[in-house]
């Protein structure tokens, strides 16, 4: 007498299971369409690498509650990845970050170990952007940000999407060029005419020829126009992509 029960509840256990997948199916194929560079960046953070197998990546979250993944190495995941967050989880997130006050924060924090990673955390609110650069001695208030993204980036639920690496040979760091100025030209004060892209001095490669090592946000700019750009810079001498360092010991 149970059996037609059970089988009741069989069937309408494999059709919620069949609309789940859907469902799922549906949310994808949306993310594959996305144009990101329509999004509305709301906060982003990226991590440079170190003398070490320090993850290299940068995430991004959007306004419409999207996040991007774009995993460079050393990270569970490398690629660019996209990802829809739960709407408490994006408004929580969104309450930390306005609660941290950043913008009482120094823009740059100077590291007493040089062979740790540079963390980069922006934040845009109301047209206004703050972004805070640096190793350790950073505000205990941005390092727990800082944790609450690695959290986020080491959720499940992740698509990957698009190339990998912006079209460009995998060897190459799409956003990072090293860039020689001509002599008495200072760096850190070079990239601030490119802020809309989020050019910023990762490091001084070499005192002698003024060469630096920048790195900017290929989001706002692609990085073959990004290239071409600094090259015709009158107080550049030469640019190039910088590349892994796998690649160059070849």
């Amino acid at each position: 007498m149970q059996q037609p029960r059970i089988n009741k509840y069989y069937r309408l256990c494999v059709w919620l299971g069949l609309l789940l997948t859907l469902t799922a199916c549906d949310t994808n194929r949306a993310l594959l369409r996305t144009d990101f560079n329509r999004e509305t960046r709301v906060i982003e953070m990226a991590k440079s690498p170190c003398y070490g197998r320090c993850p290299v990546f940068r995430l991004t979250v959007y306004a419409s509650g999207l996040v991007s993944f774009d995993g460079e190495r050393y990270t569970e995941r490398t690629g660019f990845w996209v990802k829809k967050m739960d709407k408490n989880e994006y408004q929580n997130l969104l309450r930390a970050f306005r609660n941290a006050n950043l913008w009482q924060f120094d823009n740059v924090y100077r590291g007493e170990y040089y062979d740790a990673p540079t963390v980069t955390i922006s934040y845009y609110e109301e047209g206004d952007l703050k972004t805070i650069i640096g190793k350790d001695g950073r505000p205990n208030k941005v390092l727990e940000l800082e944790a609450l993204l690695d959290d986020l980036a080491r959720t499940d639920g992740w698509v990957q999407i698009g190339a990998t690496n912006y079209g460009l040979p995998e060897n190459v760091i799409a956003d990072e060029l090293i860039v020689q100025l001509h002599d008495g030209r200072d760096g850190p004060m070079w990239t601030r005419k490119y802020r809309r892209y989020e050019m910023e001095v990762v490091r001084q490669v070499a005192p002698q020829g003024n060469y630096w090592l920048c790195r900017y946000n290929p989001a706002a700019a692609p990085p073959e126009e990004m290239l071409s750009m600094v090259r015709a810079d009158r107080e550049v001498i030469g640019a190039e992509f910088n590349k892994k360092i796998s690649a160059r010991g070849r």
